[in-house]
């Protein structure tokens, strides 16, 4: 990654690696890609005016030359920064079209969407500005903040002064109040980490992260809230929280109005088109206290297929909608200790000719009975 510490922007914008981040991202060249900014701040800005660039002409096309796509970035970046140095809010003003041949019908979409970029397409590049929605969070906070960030390679314990733990994932940020003195416990975040939070009824715990803010008395959650991806997760482990976007959200207020998570559920928000989608985790666990573990026995014999459903549902701690009284005749014989949920209910569903699906975090179970 060193030749990136120093290659120009129409540089980024031509290599393969850094495009096949950008339009293609994996969870491997995500660690790459933000372990490397986060050894490399200095290089956030030209890393975002790549990015950008490069999902607005997704060039493919191999008849044109480097030094014509060359020429096209320069023109448009210099009509960017002209206007942004200006202070102007619409690029498009004064942005004349480069002097294309028509026929040319590659150049010509590639000029088009250059002038998208420079004109309606800033209000998208401001949009992907994630880092300085961070700093605005941490700029606007008038009480004094601690920030911790983790240049390792390896997650960060951080221990917040109400007890609650945080575990910091590499190339991520946090910021907090040193003595959470006001009315509720505010973390900012950009990165991932997972937190564990301590009952606080008095004292709402509130985390802040990209457009979304999360809401919590006392629970364990997780949040994914990349700089440069696409969507915003919020996972639950335990307890129960409020999700909402961040646009028109107020402290102060007596109510909080946002999606509610329960354990094993997660929502997650599309960045483009500004949306809430609340489902299941990849990998639901069963949430009982320790002390009831030995009580749990998923080895059915015999067993009615709507006790079944209950045994799974206190379990997960998952709402399952299902007729009790037409599967109460569905007898269930499986040993399923070992297997995770969405096995369990698969193995079920074959065994009493039913199906399953996942809707808005819960389970629904449809089935004709049982003859």
């Amino acid at each position: 990654m060193e030749y990136y510490k120093y290659c120009s922007l129409q540089d980024l914008v031509l290599d393969d690696f850094f495009r096949e981040w950008v339009l293609a991202p994996t969870p491997e060249l995500n660690a790459k890609w933000h372990q490397f900014l986060s050894e490399n701040p200095e290089r956030w800005d030209v890393i975002q005016d790549a990015s950008l660039i490069v999902k607005a002409i997704k060039v493919e096309e191999p008849s044109i030359s480097d030094q014509e796509i060359r020429s096209l970035i320069q023109h448009t970046v210099n009509q960017i920064q002209q206007k942004k140095e200006a202070g102007t809010g619409a690029l498009s003003a004064g942005i004349k079209p480069l002097k294309i041949a028509f026929f040319r019908q590659t150049w010509f979409r590639l000029a088009a969407s250059f002038l998208l970029l420079s004109g309606l397409g800033w209000l998208a590049y401001e949009r992907y500005q994630t880092d300085n929605l961070y700093d605005k969070f941490v700029t606007d906070n008038k009480s004094k903040l601690i920030e911790i960030i983790n240049n390792g390679v390896n997650p960060q314990i951080v221990l917040l002064n109400d007890g609650s733990k945080v575990t910091l994932n590499a190339g991520s940020r946090i910021s907090y109040e040193a003595s959470f003195s006001g009315n509720n416990r505010v973390v900012y975040l950009t990165g991932e980490a997972f937190f564990d939070v301590v009952r606080n009824p008095q004292k709402p715990f509130l985390v802040y992260a990209n457009e979304l803010v999360t809401k919590v008395l006392g629970t364990s959650f997780s949040v994914k809230a990349n700089k440069f991806d696409k969507q915003v997760v919020v996972e639950v482990k335990t307890g129960k929280v409020s999700v909402s976007a961040q646009k028109g959200f107020n402290e102060k207020a007596d109510k909080f109005k946002g999606l509610i998570l329960t354990p094993n559920q997660k929502v997650v928000y599309d960045r483009e088109v500004a949306q809430l989608t609340k489902s299941l985790v990849a990998e639901p666990i069963i949430i009982f206290q320790e002390k009831e573990e030995q009580k749990m026995d998923f080895n059915f014999d015999d067993t009615p297929a709507n006790e079944v459903f209950e045994v799974l549902e206190n379990a997960y701690g998952i709402h399952i909608i299902y007729d009790a009284d037409l599967l109460k005749n569905c007898p269930v014989t499986a040993p399923l200790s070992d297997q995770n949920l969405y096995k369990k209910l698969k193995i079920i569903c074959k065994a009493i000719e039913a199906q399953y699906e996942l809707i808005d975090g819960q389970i629904i179970i449809q089935s004709k009975g049982c003859k």
